[in-house]
């Protein structure tokens, strides 16, 4: 598995692994940026930007993209604070 991950250009994971093994995710954001490898990030579920906000941005730091759908970014712009009338997703 390892051959596979040293081999790829790109990473992808999810914040659904900060429930199942935010270690795991952790250890691939700083491979990722040890790497220089390109690092892509998906806000998964709005429950986390919730419940585990700080375990969200730390993925985040490490992310060259995120994703989210439409009620994932509205609920990171809440969690965040961010003040704005519109929010373009």
């Amino acid at each position: 598995m390892q051959a596979y991950v040293e081999a790829a250009k790109y990473l992808y994971t999810t914040a659904f692994f900060i429930s199942s093994n935010n270690e795991a995710l952790r250890l691939l954001c700083h491979y990722a940026c040890k790497t220089n490898k390109v690092l892509g990030f998906n806000l998964s579920a709005t429950f986390l930007l919730q419940f585990e906000l700080a375990n969200v941005l730390y993925a985040i730091e490490y992310a060259d993209i995120v994703f989210g759908n439409e009620d994932e970014i509205l609920a990171y712009h809440d969690a965040m604070k961010l003040v704005s009338e519109t929010v373009d997703v």
